[in-house]
C-alpha cells in the first residue's frame, strides 16, 4: 500500500507520535505496540511501522533485545511543531477497510459482483480511490478483477480452503517459535482479555466480532514473530480464509475458538513451545475438519 497519500500518511502519524512522546503519554521504557496504535489511529500497521521506524532514526526509540520498539529518550514541546488533530486514515485505507468489513459482515457475498461507480457514490470518494482499495483487496484474495464487469468477491472451493488451511499449519507454527521470543506479557494479557469477554458472553456476540477477534488473535502473533516476511506470507492467508467464513453456517459453539486460543495463551505465558504449538495446531486442523464435515462450500 505504497503511494504518496500514505507516505503523507506515515508523516503525520510520525508526527503524532511525536507529540505523544513530547507530552510524555508515552514515557521512557514504553513498548509501542504497532497493532494497538494502528487500531487507535484506524492506521494500517504498515503505516504506524513505518512511523516508528522514523522515531528509530530519530533516536527518539530503540529496538530491545527482544524486537520491540522501546521509547529511550523524548523531545521537548517547544521542539515539536503544534499541529492539529488529523484524520488518520487516508480514504483509500479508509475505504479498503470500509470494503472489508463488508466482506466479513457478509454484506458482499461470494460470488457478488460490485462496480467501482456503485461504490463512489455509497463511500463518496473518488473512482481512483475506489479502484485502488479494490485492487489491494484483489492482492488479499478477497476480490477478483473482472475485465468490463468490476470486481466479484472470490469464492473458495474445497480444495482451496484446504490448500489454504494446509499452508498455515505449516507456517503458524514457525510464527509461533519465534513470537514466544519476543511476545510480551502485556500482549498475552490483552489478547487472553479478549477470550474471556468472548467466553463470558457464551456467543452472544455478532459473527463480525467473532471473525474479527479470531482474526487479530492470528495476525498478532504472527507480527509478534518480528519477521516481516512471515508476516506478509501469512497474513494474507488469514485474512483470505476469515473474509469468507460468512458463506458458512457453523453448528459448533461461537465461543469454542476463543476456548482455544486461551488454551494457547496460557501455554505461550508458561513457556511451553511443544504444548502452544500442539494446542495452535489442533486449533487449525479443528477448525479445517469442521468446516469439511459441517459446511457447504461454493466450487
Amino acid at each position: 500500500m505504497s503511494n504518496g497519500n500514505s507516505q503523507t500518511l506515515v508523516s503525520r502519524v510520525h508526527q503524532h507520535l511525536l507529540s505523544k512522546l513530547a507530552s510524555r503519554e508515552f514515557s521512557k521504557g514504553s513498548h509501542l505496540n504497532a497493532t494497538d496504535l494502528a487500531q487507535e489511529l484506524g492506521a494500517s500497521r504498515t503505516t504506524v511501522r513505518k512511523a516508528i521506524d522514523h522515531l528509530i532514526e530519530d533516536n527518539w526509540v530503540e529496538i530491545d533485545q527482544n524486537r520491540h520498539p522501546v521509547v529511550v529518550n523524548a523531545p521537548r514541546h517547544e521542539e515539536i511543531a503544534a499541529t492539529n488533530a488529523f484524520e488518520y486514515e487516508n480514504q483509500t485505507e479508509r475505504t479498503y477497510r470500509a470494503i472489508q468489513e463488508k466482506v466479513l459482515r457478509s454484506e458482499y457475498e461470494p460470488g457478488q459482483t460490485v462496480r467501482a461507480p456503485d461504490l463512489v457514490a455509497e463511500f463518496k470518494v473518488s473512482l481512483i480511490t475506489v479502484r485502488q482499495a479494490l485492487d489491494w483487496l484483489c492482492k488479499d484474495g478477497m476480490f477478483i478483477r473482472i475485465p468490463r464487469k468490476g470486481w466479484q468477491v472470490a469464492s473458495l472451493t474445497v480444495d482451496e480452503l484446504t490448500d489454504l488451511y494446509h499452508c498455515r499449519l505449516l507456517l503458524e507454527p514457525v510464527a509461533l517459535k519465534e513470537a514466544m521470543k519476543y511476545i510480551t506479557t502485556e500482549t498475552i494479557d490483552r489478547l487472553e482479555a479478549k477470550c474471556d469477554a468472548i467466553i463470558a458472553a457464551n456467543g452472544n456476540i455478532t459473527r463480525y466480532e467473532r471473525l474479527d477477534n479470531d482474526m487479530q488473535f492470528h495476525r498478532t502473533l504472527v507480527e509478534n514473530a518480528g519477521s516481516h516476511t512471515l508476516s506478509e506470507v501469512i497474513a494474507p492467508l488469514i485474512r483470505k480464509r476469515f473474509a469468507f467464513k460468512g458463506q458458512f453456517n457453523s453448528q459448533h459453539q461461537p465461543h469454542t475458538y476463543a476456548v482455544e486460543h486461551k488454551a494457547i495463551l496460557q501455554a505461550i505465558r508458561a513457556g511451553d513451545l511443544s504444548l502452544a504449538t500442539k494446542r495452535l495446531t489442533d486449533h487449525i486442523s479443528r477448525a479445517l475438519n469442521t468446516h469439511l464435515k459441517n459446511h457447504k462450500f461454493v466450487r
